[in-house]
């Protein structure tokens, strides 16, 4: 039987809950309910994975990796509102992300990112340097990003691409998963193609969930420490 609190249990973050003494007191709507949705989205994903914790059915399993990968990813969508109103980067809010745009370097105006270096340089090189996109088999961002996509848009390769166990692919963006395991001639031992990084479902979504939160922190650190948390009129 899963148990569950019956109210949300917020995670603790001692520089969200500084940077909210700013936020309280800003002339600015978007950023105190932003800053509010950063924390709201991680307690959904704690919920979720206190569910998956306790969970042995697969689908169950699956349903919850989903639900907690959608709001990890929310709550960096939410923190970029943030850096973009308190900066006052005037990024218009439907294209406002935590990611590099396609184009930046033509359109660095329109680019999260590019414009913080001019805000606050150790931040932006934080970004740069954590949040990587290369590959989803060797940076835990970019894999969180591609099975958030997935989970969204094509959930039938999620469900497919599992193996006995229930291990996540290295790279789910690969639709035929299902291929079989061969022989390595310099290890000699048999290989899942694709599970090479034996990403158990629970290990793999609580190694996401406490990686997003140490993000989440150490932003808000950098802004507290560069800019002195001073109240922007």
């Amino acid at each position: 039987m899963i148990t569950l609190n019956d109210k949300i249990n917020y995670p603790h973050l001692p520089m969200w809950e500084k940077f909210s003494n700013f936020t309280e007191n800003s002339t600015k709507e978007i950023l105190p309910i932003a800053h509010t949705t950063v924390r709201t989205r991680l307690a959904f994903a704690k919920m979720h994975l206190t569910i998956m914790r306790q969970a042995k059915n697969i689908e169950l399993k699956r349903a919850m990796f989903e639900d907690v990968t959608i709001n990890l990813v929310s709550s960096f969508e939410a923190i970029a509102h943030v850096l973009n109103g308190f900066y006052e980067l005037g990024i218009k809010g439907r294209i406002v992300t935590i990611d590099h745009i396609r184009g930046h370097i033509q359109q660095p105006e329109s680019c999260l990112r590019c414009k913080l270096r001019k805000a606050n340089l150790p931040l932006a090189n934080l970004l740069d340097e954590v949040l990587k996109i290369r590959s989803p088999r060797k940076d835990w961002y970019k894999a969180l990003i591609e099975f958030r996509h997935q989970a969204l848009h094509r959930q039938h390769f999620i469900a497919l691409s599992t193996v006995k166990g229930y291990f996540l692919p290295d790279n789910p963006n690969i639709m035929t998963p299902n291929k079989g395991p061969y022989r390595d001639k310099r290890t000699k031992r048999f290989v899942a193609p694709n599970y090479t990084k034996a990403r158990e479902i629970k290990k793999f979504t609580e190694a996401l969930y406490t990686l997003v939160i140490k993000t989440i922190e150490v932003i808000y650190l950098l802004i507290i420490v560069y800019d002195k948390v001073k109240p922007h009129k």
